[in-house]
Parts: C-alpha cells; structure tokens; sequence
C-alpha cells in the first residue's frame, strides 16, 4: 500500500520558511542608522523597527534573537563604520585588524538588539504588549551605556535633537524617555498594522491609544518648556559674549615638535580676530597645546598677559602630569585663565577605551593604546566647575559629553554652563562628528544649561538651554564662532534631582511583570 502523505499549511508558513525575515532585520538595522545625523531622515526612526517586529512574528525567543542580533549587526556596522578609520589612519594599524576591532565592537553591541528581539518575542502577546516592548529596549539602552566600561553612543532617542518640542522631555527622564517614545511608536505601528499576531481590534486601540497619549504628553510638555524658557521662567539673563576657536589642525601634525610654533600662531591669530568684538570668554578646543602647559612658562605668562590685557577668560585643553611615587601620571586637562590672573583646570574623567588607557589592563596586558603620543592618562576625580562662584563652567572633553550623569555631577557640583573641549579630527569626514554633536544637545535639555561646545576640526556649536542650535561651524574650516549664551540659575530639573532613579524604578517593575505575565500565558493550555 502507497503511503500517503498530507501537507498542511498555516497561514504565514512561507513567509516563515523564506529569507524574508532576514531581509527584514536587515532593513531595519539600515532604517536605525539613517535616522542619525548626517542623515536628514530622522522621521525614519518612528517606523525603522517595524520590518524587524514583522520578523520575529510568531517566532520562538532563541530566533527573534537571531534576528535581532542579525539587525544589531548591521545597525552597529553601518553607524559606526568609522572605527576602521581611526585605527588605520591614526593607529597606525593595517586595514584587516582594523576590520576585526570594529566587527568585535559591532557583535558585542547587537546582542543588546538580540536581547530585545527575544523579549519582544514574549511580550508581543499581552495586553499593552507596545509598554512592555517599548521598557524592554529602554532598558537594555541602559545597560548597554554602564556594562563594562559603559559605551551609550547612539541611543535611539539621540536620532530627534532637532525635533525640539519632543525631546524636552529629556529633562524628566534623560535621553531614555525619548527612546522609549521612539519604540513604544514604532511597536503601536506595528501593532495597528498587523493581522495575526493581535489578539483583537480593542486591542489594537489601547496600544495605539497608549503611543497617541505618551505622543500628546511630550508635545504638550515640549511646548509648554520652550514658552516658559522664552519668558521670565529662567530668571534674569546672565549673558555671557562668547568667542569659539576653531584652528582646524590635522591630526597628522598636530604632534609634530616642527609645527608647534604655527599651531600657536594659529591660535593666537584667530583669538586676537575674536578680541575685537570684546569677548567675556573664548574657548579652545581639547588638547589645543600640543605640549605641556604647565612647564612652558614663557608661553604662560604671555597667555596670561594677554587675558589680562583683554578682560576675557580663556578655556582650552593641554595634557599636564603629576610626578608620584611610582612614576607620572598623565592627565587630559582643561585649563582655565582668569583675568585676574587665577589658573583653575579640570582633569577629564571617563577617557577613550583602548585611546586614553586601556581597561582590564591585567588581561588585555598585549594590546597597545590606540595613540601612543598622548600618553597612558589617568583619570580625573574632581567634578569641580571652573571658575570662581558664578557663572562657573562645568567642562566634559571630548565624549565625557555623552555621559548624562557626568553633566548632571558637574550641574550638582555648580556649573552655570557647560564647555565641550573636543578633538574630532580623528574621525574624519565621517558621520562621527554629527553625531557627536547630537548627543551634547540632550545634556543641555537634561540640565537646562546652554553648553559651548569646541571643536579643533568641527563640528564647534553654541547651544542655549532647550537644545536649540545657535551657531554651529562646518567641518574642517578654520573659524571663529561667536555668540551669547544665557548662564543665568534655573531650578533644577527632575533629571537634575533625581537622576535615572525614578526611570529605573519604573522600568524594572514594568519589566518583572511583563516576564511574570509572559511565563503566565506560556504556561496556560
């Protein structure tokens, strides 16, 4: 007798035996990265996550994560695609090495993308499925930001710096409240859109209800900010006249003993242009001396011949030491010149991993600094603002800028404003710049505090209270930005006060229940 055989199909068998979930969490990592800056497509980031929830549709947790760390893979890839460079170029290292470094940053970064698909994968049945997805990847953006040595570069919510009257609501929550925003949108989208993993039209209305209502409540919040800053809510304006340098050094020779000279004269030449327009203050960018300030003495008494002769402060970075016992230690500093002649500085405290020191020295004992001619730095310990009473300075060099909690110690600590001193000319004319330029906007929102933001190469910025962009320099030019920043005491935000403790609180009880609930509807017939 001829055995006979049926075949059953479900609905969606073929698009779950096809490549086209993979495509899908492809076109999604893709989506992610073109909703950050350069790219003038930050629109793209309400919708880029629906093809990879149309992935892991239906799909057991150990895919979705395949799936995730697929799109993961490519999102990492394709934003930061500019590791390669720095090392190659600046490193010193062949191209195939540099290739291997950014692929290990890349797959340790995507398992946070897979982590999410796989918890995505378990909520997408309950009810408000959106909340608990949207609180999922929220908290995986936090972790991904303190695990290890910590790296929040690029969180979702960083994609919308211009869309202002949204991310005000980073003065509530930090940046993580504009992402949870982000995902809970894209989630509801999908949610509405979908046809079987929903489990009934009600249910699609209160999760779309949930994504309308947190959208209404950051409008409203937003719009309701930028009126009170515009009026009396910021106390008197305290107006600082500010005079950005930006030299335009490269990096090849900014090292080079030969070309110290001009790279003072440069310096100088731009800031006496500044002068002229009678400046409270002017700023250099990271490491603007290219040696010591603290031993060339002749340098310093010019220098400080000329605030005083002026009636400016000045603000730039040099490398300083300290002799101890066991040696030296090596610092990246931000000095500040009076013109009462007093010399305050700041020693920078999160440094570039693998740039400024490397971490788990003990095991990684065989890999060298990626910039051997900076030294082995040491970290700072004093958040300590610049500048005697008020206005003081709170300073972050380089990518301290995306750290929220180290703009919220220096707010603590007393600073009236901020000042980035930063060197990009490591990354080139890539995307790096742009988006380091969008994250030092949420930690003026964060603190509501303007924020002078130097750059040797670009991209140098003036930015006012609410995030706004005032001024803001091309890259690669040499220029002179001014502009008048408003340093005048505002209360404190709820960031300000409170930090992320409130947002974990309420991520980590939204989380648990949505695995208890989870492990409920699983564990029913």
């Amino acid at each position: 007798m001829a055995r006979s055989s049926t075949y059953s199909q479900t609905p969606g068998s073929n698009f779950t035996k096809s490549y086209l979930p993979w495509l899908g969490a492809v076109l999604s990592g893709l989506l992610l990265t073109a909703s950050f800056p350069p790219f003038r497509t930050d629109w793209l980031a309400w919708i880029c996550l629906i093809p990879l929830f149309k992935a892991i549709e239906g799909r057991p947790p150990a895919e979705a994560f395949r799936l995730g760390y697929l799109a993961g893979i490519v999102h990492f890839m394709t934003l930061m695609y500019w590791i390669v460079f720095v090392l190659q170029r600046y490193g010193g290292l062949p191209l195939p090495v540099g290739i291997i470094a950014l692929c290990a940053v890349c797959f340790y970064l995507a398992l946070y993308t897979g982590i999410f698909c796989a918890l995505a994968a378990r909520f997408t049945k309950l009810p408000f499925s959106c909340l608990f997805i949207a609180v999922a990847w929220v908290s995986l953006e936090y972790a991904r930001a303190h695990l290890i040595v910590g790296f929040p570069w690029c969180l979702a919510g960083y994609t919308q710096y211009q869309r202002l009257s949204i991310i005000q609501i980073a003065a509530l929550g930090g940046v993580y409240w504009v992402s949870f925003l982000l995902v809970l949108v894209n989630a509801a989208a999908f949610r509405f859109f979908a046809s079987g993993a929903v489990r009934s039209h009600f249910d699609k209305f209160l999760n779309c209800a949930l994504a309308v209502l947190a959208l209404a409540f950051a409008f409203f919040y937003g719009s309701l900010t930028m009126q009170g800053d515009q009026g009396d809510g910021a106390g008197r304006p305290e107006n600082i006249k500010t005079a950005v340098i930006q030299p335009n050094i490269d990096q090849s020779v900014k090292w080079n003993k030969a070309y110290r000279t001009k790279t003072i004269n440069i310096y100088m030449n731009l800031t006496e242009k500044a002068v002229e327009h009678s400046p409270d203050l002017v700023v250099w960018p990271e490491t603007a001396t290219p040696f010591y300030f603290q031993e060339d003495m002749e340098f310093a008494d010019m220098l400080s011949g000329f605030v005083a002769e002026n009636k400016m402060s000045l603000i730039f970075g040099s490398p300083a030491y300290e002799q101890i016992q066991s040696g030296i230690n090596f610092f990246n500093r931000a000095y500040m010149l009076s013109p009462e002649g007093k010399i305050a500085f700041y020693d920078k405290i999160h440094l570039v991993p693998f740039g400024e020191y490397v971490p788990f020295k003990s095991i990684l004992f065989f890999i060298n600094r990626l910039v051997p001619a900076a030294g082995d730095f040491t970290s700072g310990t004093d958040v300590s603002p610049l500048g005697d009473g008020h206005p003081a300075a709170g300073a972050m060099i380089c990518f301290e800028v995306i750290f929220p909690a180290h703009a919220r110690q220096q707010a603590l600590a007393g600073a009236d404003f901020f000042v980035n001193l930063t060197n990009d000319a490591w990354f080139g004319r890539s995307s790096a710049p742009h988006q380091h330029l969008a994250m030092s906007v949420f930690r003026s929102i964060e603190q509501r505090k303007p924020m002078i933001r130097a750059a040797n190469t670009g991209i140098s910025a003036c930015i006012d209270r609410i995030g706004e962009i005032h001024k803001r320099s091309d890259l690669f030019t040499r220029e002179v930005i001014l502009c008048t920043i408003d340093a005048a005491c505002s209360p404190p935000t709820l960031y300000a006060r409170w930090g992320d403790l409130p947002t974990l609180g309420f991520l980590g009880i939204v989380l648990l229940l949505g695995l208890l609930f989870s492990k409920r509807s699983k564990s029913r017939p």
